[in-house]
C-alpha cells in the first residue's frame, strides 16, 4: 500500500488519458473531452477542465491525491502530555492551557503525524496564545527511528520568543528548505541500520514556570501542509521502450514497482498505445485496493 500511495499522482495522468481517449471515440470528433464519458452531452473540453482545476483555490481541489498541497489540521485535543507532564485545561474556543497542579514539570504535549509514506512536509504551524511576560511556546518536529539503537532526528525547533506578548499568534516551523520526506522504514541517523520511523510534533512552554498558568499561555492545534511525491526514478529501466531519462520514465517505473502495471509484454510498456476502459479499470482497482466487502 505504501508504494501505491506514492504513485497515484502519476496514475492521475494515466486516468486523464483514459478519459480523453474514450470520450473522443464516443463522440467521433477530434476535440478531446472529459466529464461523464457515457453522456457526451454533459462533457467538458479537456483543456477547460484542466484550466478550471489549476485556477481553483486549494480549498476546492481534491485533497487526497495529486501534486497540490494538502492541509491537515490537528486540534489541541489530538495532543497528550509527555510523561509526567502537566495536564491541560480547556480554555475555550478549542484552546487548552496548562493546568496549575503544583507540579514542577514543564507543560509539554505531543502528537503523532500520520501521513502517508512519500509525503513531503512543506510546513507546520501552531495556533497559540501568549500573554505571559516571562513564558512562551516552543514547537519541535521530530522523527523517531526505532532500530537496534533508537534515535531521533530533529527537523525544526522554533519558539514565539521570550518577553513578547503577541496574544493570539501563529508559530511556524523552520525547515530551512530541507523539507522532511515521510518514510516508514529508513536510516535517518546514518548509523548504517534502518529502522521503523515515527514522526511527531511537540509543543511545550519555556521560561519562568510561574507564568505558565493563569490562562496566559494557550494552544489551539497545528496545521500540517504536505504534498504527495512519486518515488525517485531507478538507475535502470524496467521496460525497453521507456528508457532512462525518457518522458514519463519516473511515473512508469513507479507504476511498475507498485504492481499496478506489468507492461504490454515481458519487455515493453507500449507507452503510445491507447488505453481501453478495461485497462483503466485494472489500473484503478489495483491502485485504490477497491471492494473489500463486509
Amino acid at each position: 500500500m505504501t508504494q501505491l500511495q506514492k504513485v497515484l499522482a502519476g496514475l492521475a495522468a494515466v486516468f486523464m488519458v483514459c478519459m480523453i481517449t474514450t470520450s473522443a471515440s464516443a463522440q467521433n470528433t477530434s476535440q478531446t473531452t472529459t466529464g461523464n464519458l457515457d453522456d457526451p452531452a454533459t462533457a467538458v473540453p479537456a483543456d477547460q477542465a484542466i484550466e478550471r482545476l489549476a485556477a481553483a483555490p486549494s480549498s476546492q481541489r481534491p485533497n487526497a491525491y495529486g501534486p497540490y498541497s494538502t492541509y491537515t489540521y490537528l486540534g489541541a485535543s489530538h495532543f497528550v502530555p509527555v510523561g509526567h507532564q502537566v495536564l491541560p485545561d480547556y480554555s475555550g474556543n478549542g484552546y487548552i492551557t496548562p493546568h496549575d497542579s503544583g507540579s514542577s514539570y514543564t507543560p509539554n504535549y505531543w502528537t503523532q503525524l500520520d501521513l502517508p509514506a512519500g509525503a513531503e512536509i512543506m510546513n507546520v504551524y501552531a495556533r497559540v496564545y501568549d500573554s505571559a511576560t516571562n513564558g512562551y511556546w516552543n514547537m519541535r518536529i521530530v522523527a523517531y527511528e526505532h532500530d537496534g539503537s533508537p534515535s531521533y532526528t530533529l527537523f525544526s525547533d522554533t519558539s514565539v520568543g521570550d518577553g513578547t506578548t503577541p496574544g493570539y499568534t501563529t508559530l511556524f516551523a523552520d525547515f530551512s528548505g530541507n523539507y522532511p520526506l515521510v518514510r516508514e522504514y529508513a536510516d535517518l541517523d546514518g548509523d548504517g541500520a534502518s529502522g521503523d520511523l515515527c514522526y511527531s510534533v511537540a509543543v511545550k512552554t519555556l521560561g519562568d514556570s510561574s507564568s505558565f498558568f493563569n490562562n496566559t499561555l494557550r494552544f489551539g492545534g497545528i496545521v500540517v501542509i504536505w504534498r504527495r511525491t512519486i518515488s525517485p526514478a531507478p538507475a535502470t529501466a524496467t521496460f525497453d521502450d521507456v528508457p532512462v531519462g525518457s518522458f514519463g520514465f519516473q511515473q512508469v517505473e513507479a507504476l511498475a514497482a507498485s504492481g499496478i502495471t506489468a507492461g504490454c509484454d515481458s519487455n515493453n510498456f507500449c507507452p503510445n498505445s491507447p488505453v481501453t476502459r478495461v485497462q483503466m479499470a485494472v489500473y484503478l482497482a489495483k491502485a485504490l485496493g477497491l471492494n473489500w466487502p463486509e
